[in-house]
């Protein structure tokens, strides 16, 4: 269903940087979907240089990391309101992966990239979603800029019921005191696919053609209109405060 990456900051393990990377996976396991994945033991991280003398070039591989899943469990959806009562019928679960890495100070900074097949064959504001993945991302910045990346603190909301208006805060926070800009963002679908779900970093994607692919909108949709005619997405850039009203069903 769609998830997040983060990285932290942990200090110097000798003249190497060391950083916790932390992938969360919602997955969506009703039974009623027929043929749902179940999580990964683990997930290939790869992590590819940044040259800072060809920004826009693609990115070479540096090195692969398995993100181990620590944690797996299924949630209830918080509640966004008094008109939906889908939470007693749904079936999300949660998986949590983690590694340590290390990586030597470098002047162009880091990449890091999760790729994942498939999503959810139901959804129709995008085209061929059965056979399209995801991509999880991060940049780490250049030597000697010492960063984390902001996070999520809340379970995200998976489920807008049709035909009501929702508002949800996205409490988010940076662990370095940055400021934060929320804004909708075009999915990334990256190189996964139905014939080859978990592309291995250095033999798939090495190079990394940069920038990543994002996913195609069906005719009607698009990143500022994902629900079609009728449908309202709005963000507030400075409190993340969204509101949401969804004419149909299925944008799982």
């Amino acid at each position: 269903m769609g998830g997040s990456m983060t990285y932290e900051y942990q200090g110097l393990v000798g003249t190497n940087q060391s950083y916790k990377v932390t992938l969360k996976i919602y997955r969506y396991c009703d039974a009623s979907a027929g043929g749902t994945a179940p999580l990964d033991p683990s997930m290939f991280l790869g992590i590819y240089n940044q040259d800072p003398l060809n920004p826009n070039d693609d990115k070479n591989w540096f090195a692969t990391e398995n993100l181990i899943l620590i944690s797996s469990g299924f949630i209830t959806p918080p509640s966004i309101g008094s008109n939906c009562a889908f939470s007693s019928s749904v079936c999300v679960e949660e998986g949590v992966f983690e590694a340590d890495i290390l990586l030597p100070p470098d002047p162009g900074g880091y990449h890091l990239m999760v790729e994942r097949c498939c999503r959810n064959g139901n959804l129709v504001n995008l085209s061929t979603p059965g056979s399209i993945g995801q991509t999880y991302y991060c940049f780490i910045p250049p030597s000697p800029i010492i960063n984390s990346s902001p996070q999520f603190n809340d379970i995200p909301v998976p489920f807008i019921c049709a035909g009501d208006t929702a508002t949800i805060v996205n409490n988010a926070f940076d662990p370095d005191g940055d400021s934060l800009v929320y804004s909708f963002e075009l999915p990334y679908s990256g190189y996964s696919s139905s014939i080859t779900a978990v592309p291995d970093p250095q033999i798939d994607n090495n190079p990394y053609a940069f920038p990543i692919p994002p996913v195609l909108y069906n005719p009607g949709y698009s990143i500022n209109s994902p629900f079609g005619a009728g449908g309202v997405n709005t963000i507030d850039p400075i409190t993340g405060l969204t509101k949401y009203y969804i004419p149909n069903q299925d944008f799982l």
